[in-house]
C-alpha cells in the first residue's frame, strides 16, 4: 500500500486512514506529515482505500491510497 501524493497526506487534518485501520498498520508520521505503513500488520481490509478524503486527481473516484501486490501477492515486499 502506498500514499500516492505525499502533499495531500500532509494537508489532511483528519488522518482518517489511521483511525480506520483495523490492523493498526497505519500510524502517524513524524511531524504530522505522511502516515507510516507497516505491511506486516496490514490485513488488507481496504478501510484506508475507501475512507481517504483525497481523490487521486480532481473528479476521480479513486483515493490517494493504492494497493500494490508484487509477484508475492498481497504479502509481497512491494505491498
Amino acid at each position: 500500500m502506498v500514499f500516492l501524493d505525499a502533499g495531500k497526506c500532509q494537508k489532511c487534518k483528519t488522518k482518517i486512514c489511521i483511525e480506520m485501520c483495523s490492523g493498526q498498520a497505519i500510524t502517524a508520521g513524524s511531524d504530522g506529515g505522511v502516515p507510516l505503513f507497516d505491511r506486516e500488520k496490514c490485513i488488507h481490509c481496504a478501510a484506508c482505500l475507501w475512507n481517504c478524503v483525497y481523490a487521486r486527481e480532481e473528479g476521480s473516484d479513486l483515493a490517494n491510497v493504492d494497493f500494490r501486490a508484487g509477484s508475492g501477492g498481497l504479502h509481497s515486499n512491494i505491498n
